[in-house]
This record gives C-alpha cells, structure tokens and sequence, in this order.
C-alpha cells in the first residue's frame, strides 16, 4: 500500500497539479484570460487517470483513506475551477 501511495502523489504533484500551474502562474502572474483548448485536454486526461485509480480501488491509492486522498482531493478541488468535472466520464471520480 506505501508504494501506491507515494505512486499517487507522484501523480498529483508530478502530473495533476503541473497541469493547473500551467494554466493557473500566467492568469496570476501574465493576466492570461483563459486555458487553452491543449491545458484543458491535458486536465481532462489527468481526470481519466485518476478515474483509473480509482478503478482498482474505493479510494486513490487503498480501501481506505491514505495521505494520497487527502492531496488529490485539493488538487482536484482547484482543477475544477479550471475544468469543471463531467460525471458523466469520470463517474468513479465525481461518486469519490
């Protein structure tokens, strides 16, 4: 279970959460308006893997709550704000 979590918030910190950067330091910091179509695509397939994870168990990384939930979850709280989640697509990450 420890090598699944560290392999989940690999994920957030790595993959997830450089995507909100990408599109959230230039709307601060350049007065960017808007994700690109790319920033948005790229969010929506970082929703797929984590609709992924979940597919193997109830939470991100075990059948219980790790640490690994409790970081996704803030990073999917700000991902929304970019790209809201369809849970419709992504029925495993809207029920989590």
């Amino acid at each position: 279970t420890r090598a699944i979590v560290n392999q989940v918030m690999f994920f957030d910190t790595g993959i997830f959460f450089v995507r909100i950067k990408v599109v959230a330091l230039p709307t601060i910091m350049e007065g960017m308006k808007a994700a690109t179509e790319k920033h948005l695509r790229d969010l929506e397939e970082a929703y797929g893997m984590l609709e992924a994870y979940l597919s193997r168990n109830k939470y991100v990384a075990a059948d219980h709550i790790t640490i690994a939930d409790l970081s996704v979850a803030g990073t999917l709280g700000a991902a929304q704000a970019i790209l809201p989640l369809k849970a419709e697509k992504f029925p495993k990450v809207a029920k989590w």
